[in-house]
């Protein structure tokens, strides 16, 4: 049960999570671009993910979210599992917030997503 090397989500036109392995904690950092509907560019928020082993086939982690426009929430849960070699179940905290003079949270929801290996 191994997080290194390249997973993809169901949506498969989504850019493939690259896990990388530093020490004992596996890292991974992805960047959204956020488009107005009429094609501009609005902003884009960076998200960075660290997970530990606290099991054979599970972990445990933080996520953090920074929204270019100044909004910046850390150290969320993160929870993953392997249903079997090739699949992993993770269920990560992720902000609602509004974004006006200052950063409003919301609330956070954990979101499940399942990541296939990328073979």
């Amino acid at each position: 049960a191994d997080l290194s090397g390249k997973w993809y989500t169901e949506n498969i036109q989504d850019p493939p999570v690259q896990f990388i392995k530093v020490g004992k904690v596996f890292h991974f950092h992805s960047q959204e671009r956020v488009i107005f509907q009429d094609g501009r560019p609005s902003h884009t928020i960076d998200q960075n993910v660290t997970l530990s082993r606290i099991s054979e086939t599970e972990f445990q982690g933080l996520v953090s979210f920074y929204d270019s426009r100044g909004c910046t929430f850390k150290d969320l849960e993160v929870m993953a599992e392997f249903q079997d070699d090739n699949t992993l179940n993770v269920l990560m905290t992720v902000p609602r917030y509004q974004y006006g003079r200052n950063c409003f949270l919301l609330e956070t929801v954990q979101v499940p997503v399942q990541l296939k290996r990328l073979q």
